[in-house]
């Protein structure tokens, strides 16, 4: 990677039909040989602002800037990006190496270079044994790597991914998260995915930009967005968490004094006052019998409710008096013979580590 971001999004804005602003003056950098992805639920502008690098849609206000250049008057064709789509759009009626080949034989590249091109890309996505066949004789993670040879063979600077995972099962989906990954360092070349799953971007990406209403909340790598987001929507859309509401004044040197009616009062990390959410996840939940002691917990008595087995842990929810009820990951792998077996209506207490506790405003 170099210095220099290969993507600059500046100030871009995107307003359809003159009052629906789709994207909101957003301002973003992606680094040169980088996997970033946008992120966010849907109708947040991720995919609205995909098309804009793409050059499928044009920006209100604002410039898109791709390898240093100016992109407001370059066609679609001319860019130097390729983009997979949500629904593959591989020819039907070609073989395996005529839909791969197709974008070269369109720029006119010379017959022997299409045919090494075509060999290298298929063997970069593992269908190098799999050239002449039609895509109705294979499957939807086949079909999908078709579609990523097709782009990969005209070699972009960026290959922008919307929704690539999406049509395929759980398993399969799982496997070629590993597979783009190994893929990007393979080529080297710079990823941009559109996503709506969280721990798809969690397992990918180098760093990702959370999306909301048109704006973004965060840019971060996947473990400072899980463990300091930047506000209560980031914490509740990235993975499972707890959010119990209080209200916060200023203690000096970098501390809240917060009050929560489930909680009473207790001072914690943070800069965010008034209204607030005190935010926990749901791993980092402990369970006791009798009240802990240490003065470096949050303990409160809880009532068991619903139980959900996960395997290697449950989710166990527990009433403490808050709007929603508590959630543990509590593990089920253990020697302990004493073991708890959680049934509905008993009563334990329920602690976390203060350090692990987040403060967030909205």
């Amino acid at each position: 990677m170099t210095d220099e971001p290969i993507i600059k999004i500046e100030n871009v804005s995107k307003i359809f039909g003159g009052t629906v602003k789709a994207v909101d003056n957003v301002n973003l950098e992606v680094n040169r040989g980088e996997f970033f992805a946008l992120l966010g639920p849907s109708g947040c502008g991720k995919t609205t602002l995909l098309r804009m690098l793409a050059g499928f849609e044009v920006p209100t206000h604002g410039r898109v800037v791709i390898d240093g250049q100016d992109m407001s008057k370059v066609a679609p064709n001319n860019r130097p990006i390729n983009m997979v789509f949500q629904s593959y759009a591989v020819f039907p009626h070609m073989s395996v190496e005529q839909n791969v080949a197709y974008g070269l034989k369109m720029d006119r590249r010379p017959a022997k270079e299409i045919k090494e091109r075509v060999a290298e890309a298929l063997d970069l996505v593992k269908l190098g044994s799999l050239g002449k066949r039609m895509p109705d004789e294979m499957s939807g993670g086949q079909r999908q790597r078709v579609a990523l040879a097709r782009a990969l063979v005209k070699r972009p600077s960026v290959l922008l991914l919307d929704e690539p995972l999406s049509a395929l099962d759980a398993k399969l989906r799982e496997a070629m998260q590993l597979e783009l990954v190994r893929l990007q360092k393979t080529v080297g070349i710079t990823f941009v995915i559109v996503t709506h799953d969280q721990s798809e971007a969690l397992s990918m990406a180098n760093r990702i930009a959370v999306m909301n209403a048109g704006t973004v909340q965060q840019v971060a790598p996947p473990a400072t967005l899980y463990e300091v987001p930047a506000n209560r929507f980031v914490a509740d859309f990235i993975g499972k968490i707890n959010l119990i509401e209080g209200t916060a004044t200023a203690a000096g040197e970098g501390q809240v004094k917060v009050t929560a009616p489930a909680i009473g009062e207790v001072t914690l990390a943070g800069k965010d006052t008034g209204k607030v959410s005190l935010a926990v996840r749901p791993e980092k939940i402990f369970v006791a019998e009798s009240e802990p002691t240490d003065p470096k917990v949050i303990a409160v008595k809880g009532k068991v409710g619903e139980v959900a087995y996960f395997g290697s842990y449950s989710n166990v929810f527990f009433d403490i008096g808050t709007e929603t009820p508590l959630q543990a990951d509590i593990s089920n792998v253990t020697t302990d013979v004493d073991e708890f077996t959680f049934t509905a209506g008993e009563e334990y207490w329920v602690y976390w580590r203060k350090a692990d506790t987040l403060v967030l405003g909205d």
